[in-house]
């Protein structure tokens, strides 16, 4: 194959992905030492399970919440883990990792969020027109999902595309499942969907505020450690972060 025809099946990064942030977490020293090393880089994986990461890819998004969350190592923002902490073995420090956009390579949407997205269209296009109120069905919702939500229904074009996926590529097992709000079908289904999505529709779904995974190493701009003892003083949408978290390079 020709080296501008592997071009061409890249789903290459646009100007607004470009022009973005993203973040990157990990709870524990030794990980953050090896990403200020060596930068984020893509893993290999021959396990099949449900959970299983995209091998040779790495994960960064665009919401900074949700990497508070990996830095935590787990949803505490606004909660006090301090007595958790005090007689356990884990590491004290969670650490966020900054990456411009310009550090993209070819990016595709993270498998999770996409099992997510359809988990919700399904709900969505179940429910009688005369009911669709998002406040409703949307009321367990974390604000980005429903921020991204939006965003998709704003596009008739990508709602159009979503919604055959769902109805002609997803088993009715796995539909329910998805509606059972398992969380490994929601990765199981985003696998497969996304090997048929055109690259227009998965560089939308970034746009619209999906997680990204991406092929190749990324190097960090900044490095930044929060002290988990902290954690109840941390917003949930990470947008008191840099005020409490001490940058480190």
């Amino acid at each position: 194959m020709k080296i501008i025809e592997i071009i061409a099946e890249m789903a290459a990064p646009q100007y607004i992905h470009r022009r973005r942030k993203y973040y990157h977490g990990t709870s524990t020293e030794s990980a953050a030492r090896g990403i200020m090393e060596k930068g984020i880089k893509p893993q290999v994986y021959t396990s099949k399970r449900q959970l299983t990461p995209v091998s040779g890819r790495a994960y960064v998004t665009g919401e900074l919440g949700y990497a508070l969350m990996y830095a935590l190592g787990g949803d505490f923002a606004g909660h006090d883990v301090s007595h958790h902490l005090k007689n356990s073995s884990k590491d004290r420090y969670g650490y966020v990792f900054v990456v411009k956009g310009t550090e993209l390579g070819d990016i595709q949407p993270d498998e999770d969020s996409v099992g997510e997205v359809i988990a919700h269209i399904l709900q969505w296009n179940s429910t009688p027109k005369e009911k669709r109120d998002l406040k409703q069905i949307g009321k367990y919702w974390s604000a980005s999902d429903i921020k991204l939500f939006k965003n998709i229904l704003k596009d008739s074009n990508a709602f159009s595309q979503l919604s055959q996926l769902a109805n002609y590529d997803v088993t009715d097992n796995q539909k329910k499942k998805l509606l059972d709000g398992e969380y490994g079908y929601y990765a199981q289904v985003g696998k497969k969907l996304v090997k048929k999505m055109s690259d227009e529709l998965k560089l939308k779904l970034i746009k619209f505020g999906m997680h990204v995974a991406n092929e190749g190493t990324m190097i960090p701009s900044e490095v930044w450690r929060v002290d988990k003892f902290r954690s109840a003083e941390l917003k949930k949408d990470g947008s008191n972060f840099f005020d409490i978290a001490e940058r480190i390079k």
